[in-house]
């Protein structure tokens, strides 16, 4: 007769449980997970009595299914969650940047965050996140000796595991100066949306990295002078591309459907797109999509 050493076993886990929350040492995302996900304990009570003693395995199968039943119940819990917007917390930063300035980097790495960036008259930069407390934004400024300004922004989770009612999406509005050129304006984001507008902005380099949602980007209108480059590409979403009058494109498409009037661009073999009528292109970009590639 095989022993059933389940019971005793999820008693110990039960009762280790009880003993650590009454000495204070679980985290309170710990106990808020454990009491949404104990109906569990019914559900393996009741397969064990079913399957014991007719399946082999029989309690490694339990043990299994209930691991994975806790697994997707926080999984499914916190995806929710994540995708609600919070307005819990707030962090504004202004950075004027001084006349030894000569040209600015901007970086952002972000998580679940819609993020619209918008040019701003002057010569400066700020940022205005609005999200969840479990997160933090932070902001870092310095300036080089030949006058470079960089800038960087960065949203993180101190917390190893998050309230699962506090955790959510957070928005950020970003002004960046059109009185100064942008060297490098780098965007990485877990997931969210992008809408960027350079409309009036000089910007040299630009790359965004999306895990999901989608992109709108309005590229600039630079001078004769000016070329842009970059990568800009959504794993999870459609990217759409306005391009002003007069500047002239040429855009790899690695990924997506590309979508374009066919008076206005070629569509070449390695799905390389450009704008028709020339061989001279003042922004060269790469861009992907899971969805469709839209040029306007």
């Amino acid at each position: 007769m095989r022993s059933n050493w389940l019971w005793p076993l999820l008693l110990l886990v039960v009762a280790g449980y009880f003993g650590l929350q009454a000495a204070g040492i679980l985290s309170a995302p710990v106990i808020d997970l454990s009491g949404r996900a104990w109906p569990i304990l019914l559900v393996i009570g009741g397969l064990s009595a079913i399957i014991s003693g007719r399946v082999r395995y029989a309690n490694l199968i339990v043990l299994a299914v209930g691991v994975v039943l806790t697994a997707g119940v926080v999984v499914v819990a916190y995806n929710q969650q994540a995708g609600q917007l919070r307005t819990d917390y707030h962090q504004n930063f202004t950075q004027a940047l001084p006349d030894s300035a000569k040209s600015v980097r901007i970086s952002l790495a972000l998580l679940l965050t819609q993020i619209t960036v918008e040019p701003a008259d002057g010569r400066s930069i700020s940022a205005e996140f609005v999200g969840s407390t479990e997160s933090r934004f932070t902001s870092n400024y310095h300036i080089d000796g030949s006058g470079v300004a960089t800038v960087t922004f960065t949203e993180t989770r101190p917390a190893a595991i998050p309230l699962l009612d506090r955790i959510g999406r957070g928005t950020l509005t970003l002004h960046v100066p059109v009185g100064l050129p942008i060297d490098d304006l780098t965007l990485k984001n877990s997931g969210g949306a992008v809408t960027l507008d350079a409309n009036g902005a000089t910007v040299r380099n630009l790359n965004i990295a999306l895990g999901s949602g989608d992109i709108v980007l309005m590229l600039p209108t630079l001078a004769a002078q000016d070329a842009l480059g970059g990568s800009i590409h959504t794993s999870g979403g459609d990217l759409t591309i306005s391009v002003p009058t007069g500047l002239s494109l040429k855009l790899t498409v690695d990924s997506g459907r590309p979508v374009f009037n066919a008076a206005d661009y070629l569509l070449l073999s390695g799905g390389v797109l450009q704008s028709a009528g020339t061989r001279d292109f003042q922004a060269v970009l790469a861009a992907g999509a899971s969805g469709t590639v839209t040029l306007k």
